[in-house]
């Protein structure tokens, strides 16, 4: 059981270290994709026409999605734990209060990424 939780790890630490290089490479533009290429260090997000704010919720973004990923990846390991659990009631319930944790955490990321979105669509200065 720990040498599948330990590939398991390693392959979602792959997948999330690729998504988050798709994900940088997708917010910056062209300049600063050629001055990365070009190795100039004049790199400046605010040249974008970026305000901390945009930056900040981009960050709370990320962080809420990789929150719902981990909720996806309980869902799945729970659901995994009840249907090979074989009658075994303990197993079971195991499972039953893993996916009930599980959709607590998932509706509180979901109100707090509502509140989120909410706050910084109102900030004084958002033009969006």
């Amino acid at each position: 059981m720990f040498k599948k939780i330990k590939n398991f790890l390693i392959l979602s630490f792959v997948c999330l270290t690729q998504t988050g290089q798709t994900f940088a490479q997708g917010i910056l533009s062209d300049d600063t994709k050629n001055k990365i290429n070009n190795n100039t260090t004049e790199i400046d997000a605010f040249s974008q026409g970026q305000t901390i704010w945009s930056i900040v919720a981009m960050v709370i973004n990320a962080f809420l999605s990789l929150m719902a990923i981990i909720f996806l990846v309980l869902m799945i390991i729970a659901g995994y734990n009840w249907m090979t659990a074989g009658g075994n009631e303990k197993k079971v319930e195991t499972a039953k209060e893993t996916i009930k944790r599980a959709v607590i955490g998932f509706a509180l990321i979901m109100s707090a990424y509502i509140i989120t979105s909410f706050v910084m669509k109102n900030l004084p200065g958002n033009t969006n």
